[in-house]
């Protein structure tokens, strides 16, 4: 189970023994444009990525598998712009992260997340 937060933080829960597994802050905390926004994961399981948009320019992609691996990404936009949503590609080998006049596309190193426990993230 996911849980987002306006301030800035996103938390992984083990719904059987409710504890949390996990807890990720976002680049930007504590200042305005922190708040987390589009919690995803992957729906290949293999890929095994969750991924988080800030309010502004970040993305987050988390290795799903242990939790261990995290990579915060800036959009690549010439000045920050807000971030309207994430989704993956049907295969997962794209991710698509929507800003207010444009959508940045991102390889995702599908081959290495299948065939090594700790391939690239993006």
């Amino acid at each position: 189970t996911l849980f987002r937060s306006q301030e800035g933080a996103v938390y992984v829960w083990d719904v059987r023994s409710q504890n949390v597994l996990s807890r990720f802050q976002s680049q930007q905390y504590p200042h305005g444009n922190g708040a987390c926004r589009s919690v995803k994961f992957s729906h290949v399981g293999a890929v095994d990525l969750l991924v988080f948009t800030e309010h502004m320019s970040f993305f987050h992609v988390v290795d799903a598998r242990h939790y261990n691996e995290h990579q915060v990404v800036q959009t690549r936009s010439t000045r920050d712009r807000n971030i309207t949503g994430v989704a993956f590609s049907p295969d997962c080998s794209k991710l698509a992260v929507g800003l207010e006049m444009t959508c940045c596309i991102y390889d995702v190193d599908t081959s290495l997340r299948r065939s090594f426990a700790d391939g690239a993230l993006i």
